[in-house]
């Protein structure tokens, strides 16, 4: 198909010693920050399409590389591109990406069920009857959907009116889990609480997935956002 994926940018030990891995087809090539090919890294080829920019995930201290490819398999290999975890299932993958969530390698199957696999590569399926076009994002310990209308925070269900969403997004800031959501039908930026009740004046005004930031010293938080005319919004929350 000739598509490549997005760059994958690994920072392994947050030392900004950066790994480039470019995924196209079956083909991996990794590079390091100063544009040299990585000779350490072993896996030149799968044996199946790549689906979704691999991912790196850390848990203990091991470090795994994580790839669905379009045979319905999850390889997962280590720094140097050799299997780490033999997964034993066959998983029908969604459109989202592959989390670290509860210790566990997690995503979505085309059903709609939550799927996890640990590091023994043992799978467990929970069915959330999610929409075929669902969309989800977690972090280490929480996960938020989105099927529909119908946006679930951490098992909290909040409904939305009905629209067009951009895909649910995770911000933790000042010790707080915030969620945010766009309607771009009706141009409506939609903000969260973990407790699933919305954050005082929204929603307001935006057109894109937006982002959250604490960027200057107060702790009010900054929201960008683009408009319908491509011009930034910046929103401030108190």
């Amino acid at each position: 198909n000739n598509n490549p994926l997005p760059l994958s940018v690994f920072d392994y030990d947050n030392n900004r010693n950066y790994r480039f891995l470019l995924a196209q087809d079956q083909n991996l090539l990794m590079y390091d920050g100063k544009g040299k090919r990585v000779n350490g890294f072993s896996l030149k080829k799968t044996n199946s399409n790549i689906v979704s920019a691999p991912k790196h995930i850390r848990f203990q201290s091991k470090d795994y590389i994580v790839m669905p490819l379009e045979n319905n398999r999850l390889k997962i290999v280590s720094r140097t591109g050799k299997d780490r975890v033999q997964v034993k299932a066959n998983i029908e993958f969604s459109d989202n990406p592959i989390f670290s969530y509860l210790n566990t390698f997690t995503t979505t199957d085309q059903t709609g069920n939550l799927v996890q696999v640990d590091t023994k590569g043992n799978t467990v399926r929970s069915k959330l009857g999610l929409a075929p076009q669902h969309k989800i994002d977690a972090t280490t310990k929480s996960l938020v959907t989105l099927s529909e209308n119908k946006l679930n925070i951490k098992g909290i269900p909040v409904t939305l009116p009905f629209g067009s969403y951009t895909p649910p997004k995770i911000f933790y800031l000042n010790n707080t889990l915030y969620i945010a959501t766009t309607d771009r039908e009706a141009d409506k930026v939609h903000l969260f609480y973990s407790n699933g009740e919305a954050v005082k004046g929204f929603p307001v005004y935006g057109s894109s997935m937006v982002d959250l930031t604490n960027s200057d010293k107060d702790k009010a938080l900054e929201m960008v956002v683009t408009s319908k005319d491509n011009s930034l919004l910046v929103y401030k929350i108190n």
